[in-house]
This record gives structure tokens, sequence and C-alpha cells, in this order.
């Protein structure tokens, strides 16, 4: 009888030009994939920013209203005096005050990766009405700073008090 030959024990794993083309394949898919989640993201923090001071600008409203006092909305996060020169940044955040700098009725945090341009550059003033103490319309234009793909958005205050939000070019948003 002749040697018999065993055959060979197969080898679990992959070979290096598989290994290779998979991580190709992963490392385009993270090129394409990721500058997408960024502004996926950035998008997202411009949306919360918006929705933040307009949900100041609705709570200052009623709380003008609603205590028969005048309520504003004003940069940064500690009670400023309006009739004083405020220069605290609107990326600082915002706070809800009652008239005088008496009580801060709520706050805002500050903004990441946004520039806030006011139209007035002042904080906001409600009436007992709910009318703001501006005779026209004013407005915040919300930009990211980190991508110019992102649209812009807008919170439009009409002379009545109303808050909206736009989205667009600021040249037609905020108008």
């Amino acid at each position: 009888m002749g040697m018999q030959r065993r055959p060979m024990a197969s080898q679990a794993g992959f070979t290096m030009i598989e290994l290779l083309t998979v991580v190709s394949i992963a490392a385009i898919l993270a090129a394409v994939g990721i500058p997408s989640l960024l502004d996926t993201v950035r998008s997202a923090q411009l949306r919360s920013a918006t929705s933040s001071l307009y949900d100041a600008l609705l709570v200052a409203r009623s709380e003008a209203v609603k205590r028969n006092a005048q309520v504003d909305v004003q940069p940064g996060t500690t009670c400023v005096n309006p009739a004083t020169s405020n220069n605290a940044s609107w990326t600082g955040g915002w706070s809800v005050q009652l008239a005088g700098c008496s009580t801060i009725l709520q706050q805002f945090p500050a903004t990441t990766n946004i520039t806030i341009t006011a139209v007035p550059g002042a904080g906001i003033s409600y009436l007992p009405t709910g009318r703001i103490t501006t005779t026209s319309a004013s407005s915040f234009d919300f930009k990211s700073t980190k991508s110019a793909t992102i649209p812009e958005r807008c919170v439009v205050i009409s002379a009545s008090g109303q808050p909206s939000i736009r989205t667009g070019a600021a040249s037609s948003a905020c108008s």
C-alpha cells in the first residue's frame, strides 16, 4: 500500500487583497459620508438656536400680557437695563426679563458655530398689549460659521409683536 495523501485543512481568514479592498471601500464611504453628517449636525444646531430665540420671544410676549408689564428679551444671560448700553452678544445667549432689570424670568444658553445678527441690534421689548415698543419689524439672522451650504434661518418679529421663523438667504428671509 502506498502512502495516502491527506487533504490539507482549509485555513480561515482573509487574504491581504480582500482586506485592502474592504478598508478602501470603508475609507471612500467615510470620506463621502462624514461631511454630509457634519452638515446635518450643524443644520440641527442652527434650527435649535432659532427655535430657542423664537420660544424666548413667545415667552416674553405672553409674560408681558399676563403681568401687564413690559418684558424684555436681551442678549446675554445677566439682567441688563435696556436703557443702558448692552454690549452683550446674542451668541452668548439671551434672557427674558422684566423691564428695569428687576427679575430674570428665563435664560437661554449660548450658541456655538453660529452668528446672530439682530436688526436693530438691541433687545426686544414687549408692552402689556403684546406689541413691541418699536414701530417697525425686527429680525434676527442666524448663519452657520462652519458651512456656507446650510441655509440661513431668520426670526422676524412683526410690529404687532408676533414672531415667525423663515429659512433662506438673508436678503429674502429676513425681510
